[in-house]
């Protein structure tokens, strides 16, 4: 799952939407052309030169769900003022924040928070101060157990080891701040990723993504052009957005691209490396990804235009799964893998002169799209039996076997939603914080 849904990501594409109805007035009504993939088939990941465009290709899998149209499990409540199931929403006593940034549960079941007055951790029905530096995001842990944080202004990166000390990591150990967010952008990706000569990854969601080397304990940054990504350029070039990496079975690192361009989206798909060269993965040219999951049976599943596209690795080929119908192009922009593997995504309509037309969530069961919610950007996380929580215009819900129901709301439009180790569910609308559960 990426944080798409991230507060400065929604900030930017607010002004995105306020563009898109300066250019209604002459834009035609009409969707864009969808941009099909390739037709080529990834036949394995081990390294294998890109082979020339007139080469015939056998045809992408698509026996998979096309069931359209579907529809929604069921009808939304209407938000009211009431709390309801599990005693309501309770603010967070005993935190003073400032404001908030994100939420991050760690592999014992711990909250996480990043805020301007630092990083701290809800342990034992304590708030606990891990750091005071005002921080941007709780990026996930390495594969050490180090936590990983973005600090002052994106000016340096830090880690919090086992042991409990910081190391931070600035411009003598190559990190750079990265370019400005451009109102398109994702932002940075959902996770970080070891390759097998413990290099640390990371994508940063503008034009780049970034490897530590524990040895030399120095930060390099690829550009998309230093990775095989063609270069682009023209007046409404915002540019490549390296938005998420992965790392697949066979231990390559995939990396996802999109390009914003104006108000609309581009890409030139996957990227994947071996430690020594990259190759394409040639049935995602010409897509948009901003997001990449694996599940346990190791399958990689990828955001797409009109379609979530998943890789099997035991096969050695990719299935194409068609959203249900739409008027005009559709994005994939966010993945949520359930405790079963099955897909939770976020899908970007597109308008008549732009990518915010609408927003639904959809996820994929027994080869069929079942419908979830359509509203505004929303947050998901998943708790203990299969239970879905998302929190969209201020308003939380619970999903479960196909039905929903409203659990609360909170003041404001955002938020972000995440449940930790012992069952509690815990929202933000980045100024405040609540809980509701055990």
């Amino acid at each position: 799952m990426r944080t798409i849904n991230s507060h400065n990501y929604r900030n930017y594409l607010i002004l995105s939407l306020a563009i898109s109805i300066g250019l209604i007035i002459s834009a035609c009504a009409s969707g864009s052309e969808q941009v099909e993939p390739s037709s080529q088939l990834e036949s394995s990941e081990t390294p294998q030169a890109s082979p020339p465009t007139s080469t015939p290709a056998p045809s992408i899998v698509e026996e998979a769900a096309s069931p359209t149209p579907i529809p929604p499990t069921e009808t939304l409540p209407a938000p009211t003022p009431t709390a309801s199931p599990s005693g309501g929403l309770q603010q967070s006593g005993g935190l003073a924040a400032g404001e908030i940034h994100n939420l991050w549960v760690d592999a014992g079941g711990q909250l996480w928070v990043a805020s301007e007055a630092g990083v701290l951790v809800f342990d034992d029905n304590e708030w606990e101060v891990r750091s005071s530096e005002p921080t941007d995001r709780i990026l996930g842990a390495d594969s050490d157990g180090s936590i990983w944080v973005i600090i002052n202004d994106e000016s340096a990166i830090g880690a919090y080891d086992s042991s409990g000390s910081w190391e931070i990591y600035g411009s003598e150990h190559g990190w750079t701040t990265p370019n400005e967010v451009e109102y398109l952008s994702p932002g940075y990706g959902d996770g970080l990723i070891t390759d097998p000569q413990g290099g640390l990854w990371l994508a940063t969601g503008r034009d780049d993504v970034r490897r530590f080397d524990p040895e030399s304990q120095t930060w390099e940054v690829f550009q998309a052009t230093d990775i095989g990504y063609n270069p682009v350029s023209g007046d409404d070039y915002q540019g490549h957005f390296l938005a998420d990496v992965e790392l697949s079975r066979s231990q390559k690192v995939w990396v996802g691209d999109c390009i914003g361009e104006g108000v609309d989206f581009k890409g030139q798909g996957i990227r994947w490396t071996d430690g020594e060269s990259w190759f394409e993965a040639p049935d995602t040219l010409g897509e948009c990804v901003q997001d990449i999951g694996i599940d346990s049976d190791g399958k990689m599943w990828v955001g797409a235009f009109d379609a979530l596209l998943m890789y099997d690795p035991d096969a050695g080929n990719w299935t194409r799964y068609q959203l249900p119908s739409w008027d005009r192009r559709q994005l994939v922009t966010d993945i949520t893998l359930d405790q079963s593997g099955n897909p939770w995504i976020e899908v970007m309509q597109y308008g008549g002169a732009g990518p915010l037309g609408a927003l639904v969530r959809y996820h994929l069961m027994d080869d069929e799209w079942l419908k979830d919610y359509e509203g505004w950007f929303s947050s998901l996380a998943f708790g203990e039996g299969g239970v879905a929580w998302l929190c969209s215009e201020g308003s939380i819900y619970r999903l479960e076997n196909g039905k929903i129901e409203e659990a609360g709301d909170i003041p404001g439009s955002e938020c972000d939603i995440v449940v930790d180790g012992s069952g509690r569910v815990w929202v933000t609308n980045y100024a405040d914080l609540w809980g509701l559960g055990p």
